[in-house]
């Protein structure tokens, strides 16, 4: 059984990071006889994790890892790996999206740029950012405003799932 797989993430816009999914607080793996990995299920708050999830992250390996970690909680995800992806999704109006979770820092679309396009054709689709780049940072140069729901990478599955239920569980402010 193969005790730690790293996966590393590093691009010119990125910063590097690695994420141990053999590591105790994202989430324990176990072997299942045919050799595949199975994650168990996650809960983390009485609410019940029924919404839609638009998980948009440039970064296979992570998207990948995200998507699974969501998923173990109950969620529905819709991982796209770019923009345009994502807008296709938004625009099937029959298919509800409560979260957009996404990148900061893409390839050309920045995650708010993203959110902004996002909001414009469905106003009740809450956001959350993450990234590799310290909320202070981005504060800084001004890419997030005040209020802005945000989870620094790496995280856990905990902190993950935490901040998801905090973003969907907050007032809408429109």
């Amino acid at each position: 059984m193969r005790r730690l797989q790293n996966l590393e993430h590093q691009t010119a816009t990125h910063p590097t990071f690695a994420v141990d999914r053999a590591a105790r607080p994202l989430l324990s793996q176990r072997e299942i006889p045919n050799g595949r990995q199975e994650w168990p299920a996650v809960t983390v708050s009485p609410s019940p994790a029924n919404e839609t999830i638009l998980l948009v992250e440039d970064a296979d390996p992570l998207r990948e890892m995200i998507h699974e970690i969501l998923e173990a909680a109950g969620y529905t995800v819709l991982a796209s790996a770019d923009r345009e992806e994502a807008l296709r999704r938004v625009g099937a109006p029959d298919v509800p999206i409560h979260l957009l979770l996404t990148d900061v820092v893409m390839p050309r679309l920045s995650g708010p740029e993203l959110a902004k396009n996002v909001r414009i054709a469905r106003h009740e689709i809450k956001v959350l950012f993450m990234s590799g780049y310290t909320d202070e940072a981005l504060g800084l140069h001004g890419v997030l405003g005040a209020g802005t729901q945000f989870i620094q990478k790496p995280f856990t599955a905990d902190a993950l799932l935490g901040k998801v239920r905090e973003a969907l569980d907050e007032p809408y402010g429109g």
